[in-house]
């Protein structure tokens, strides 16, 4: 039986960020007759080597992602066995072989790279102790990210009537959207205590750190310790501006006379960092941080990232997070194209809702 006081917590979480949601549904609707996608059980190894070969070069790492079974989950298999095969594969092959950043080992993901990386990843894919192999894709930022501000500024629409709070940020009348999505009828109700959003992108500047300085207008919004999960700056910091924009978006500093407002700007924004300085990742990086944002008490995930082919490592761990009530939110339609990229275009039940906006 849960835990009375445990439920209410979530369920106040979750309606935290219920703005955000319902928007995303929308969306999920509006696209969904449109872009089917593959759910993990279609992508297969035959479907990513043919996919990559399609995108060419720039697509993968050049390595290969291993994904062993877990027998905690009664997929097979042993530590045992699992580690004696990986000792057993290094020999005589000029490859090398590692968990797949520092978050994985416990989760039994590999990567895989070297010379003789392509022969062994054909025949590890037979085994029975591996659950998975595929070339290790690259995801980036949207093409043209942080443009919203191109072209011309739509009307604002009319201010709705009801109990508001109207916030004394000196740019908050610029923000058309904040009227379009009702924000000043919610904050009046709730502005995201509780809810801690995970914004899994290029870091956040979130703290001063060597080469960064803490943005003026995040000094009083929540935080919790960021990671980062890419060579590059370390605990989740910003070297692009691209993730401390999504970041400020969620949960700007409110009502202290500078600059703009958050969505949820009493919500704790949770700083991972998979993507480096020029805006690109593995998705084993964004994996191993979904996994970590679900771990540690992230209610809401945002990735405002995506790529056009799909993979099974990134869509098992979309599904890990919903198993543990985590939702998902990723960039989708920011490429003014009308097909979605992934991990936006995952089948449910591991879809990640698509959020579409020039703004992200």
């Amino acid at each position: 039986m849960s835990n009375p006081a445990t439920s209410l917590w979530k369920h106040r979480a979750w309606i935290a960020g219920a703005g955000l949601l319902i928007f995303s549904g929308f969306l999920t609707a509006e696209h969904a007759p449109h872009d089917v996608g593959e759910a993990a059980e279609d992508i297969t190894p035959e479907l990513m080597a043919q996919a990559t070969r399609d995108a060419g070069p720039a697509a993968s790492t050049g390595a290969w992602l291993i994904d062993f079974v877990e027998p905690d989950d009664d997929e097979g298999g042993s530590e045992e066995s699992i580690s004696a095969l990986v000792a057993s594969a290094r020999d005589g092959l000029d490859v090398y072989f590692e968990p797949a950043g520092f978050y994985s080992e416990g989760e039994h993901l590999y990567r895989l790279a070297g010379p003789g990386a392509d022969v062994l990843a054909a025949d590890l894919a037979n085994d029975a102790l591996v659950e998975g192999v595929e070339a290790e894709l690259i995801y980036s930022l949207p093409e043209g990210a942080m443009s919203a501000l191109d072209g011309p500024e739509p009307q604002p629409p009319e201010a709705t009537k009801g109990p508001r709070f109207d916030p004394d940020d000196p740019l908050f009348h610029l923000q058309w959207h904040m009227e379009q999505i009702h924000a000043p009828q919610a904050w009046a109700k709730a502005r995201g205590k509780g809810a801690i959003v995970a914004v899994i992108d290029t870091g956040v500047a979130w703290k001063d750190g060597k080469g960064v300085k803490q943005l003026p207008d995040l000094a009083g919004t929540e935080f919790a310790s960021g990671e980062s999960f890419i060579k590059g700056l370390p605990e989740g910091l910003d070297d692009h501006a691209h993730g401390s924009h999504v970041a400020g978006t969620i949960a700007q500093t409110t009502d202290n006379g500078v600059g703009v407002t958050g969505v949820a700007f009493e919500s704790t924004i949770m700083p991972l960092k998979v993507l480096s300085k020029d805006g690109r990742g593995s998705v084993a990086g964004i994996a191993n941080a979904i996994r970590y944002a679900a771990d540690n008490g992230a209610n809401v995930i945002n990735m405002s990232l995506g790529g056009p082919l799909p993979s099974k490592v990134l869509a098992k761990a979309i599904a890990y997070a919903h198993g543990k009530g985590v939702t998902t939110v990723c960039a989708a339609g920011n490429e003014k194209r009308s097909r979605v990229g992934y991990p936006a275009a995952n089948k449910s039940p591991l879809r990640c809702l698509p959020w579409t906006t020039n703004a992200t």
